[in-house]
C-alpha cells in the first residue's frame, strides 16, 4: 500500500578539518510498506530530481536522481563502493558504514546512519543522517 508522506532530513558532516555542516531539509513524497521491507520516493527539487530510499533484510540503499547522482549502499560494518556523478564528472567514493537504525509504525518511521565518506580511500567525513517520515493522508 502506497502513502503520501513529508520526509524530513537532517545530515550532519564533520570533517576532517572537524568542522561541522549540518542541512536539512522537509520534502513529500510516498512511502510503499510491504513484507520484505520499504520504499521512500521524494523529489529533491535543489537537486533537480529525486531520491529512492529503500530498507530491506539488513542494508539500506539511497538513491538519488538529478544533477547529482549517486548510489548509496549501507550495511553495518561493511566498506562499499558509492558511485557518484556530479555535472563535473564521476568521482571515486566509498562508505563505511557504523551503524543503520530504522523503525516504522502505523504513521511514518525513521531511519538514523552513521557513516564515514572516503574519496580514492581517504577519509573525507564523518556523517549523521536522520530521515523521519510521517504521513499526510
Amino acid at each position: 500500500m502506497s502513502q503520501h508522506i513529508e520526509v524530513t532530513t537532517r545530515l550532519v558532516v564533520q570533517g576532517g578539518d572537524g568542522e561541522t555542516e549540518t542541512f536539512t531539509a522537509t520534502l513529500s513524497g510516498t512511502c510503499h510498506v510491504a513484507r520484505s521491507g520499504l520504499l521512500l520516493h521524494y523529489a529533491e527539487p535543489d537537486n533537480g530530481g529525486h531520491t529512492s530510499l529503500i530498507v530491506a533484510d539488513g542494508l539500506v540503499q539511497l538513491q538519488r536522481e538529478g544533477h547529482i547522482k549517486s548510489q548509496m549502499t549501507f550495511v553495518e560494518g561493511r566498506m562499499l563502493p558509492m558511485p557518484y556523478t556530479s555535472p563535473h564528472g564521476a568521482l571515486d567514493f566509498s562508505l563505511f558504514t557504523h551503524s543503520a537504525r530504522h523503525t516504522v509504525h502505523a504513521n511514518g518511521g525513521t531511519l538514523h546512519l552513521q557513516y564515514s565518506l572516503l574519496n580514492a580511500g581517504q577519509h573525507l567525513s564523518d556523517n549523521t543522517l536522520h530521515v523521519e517520515w510521517r504521513t499526510t493522508e
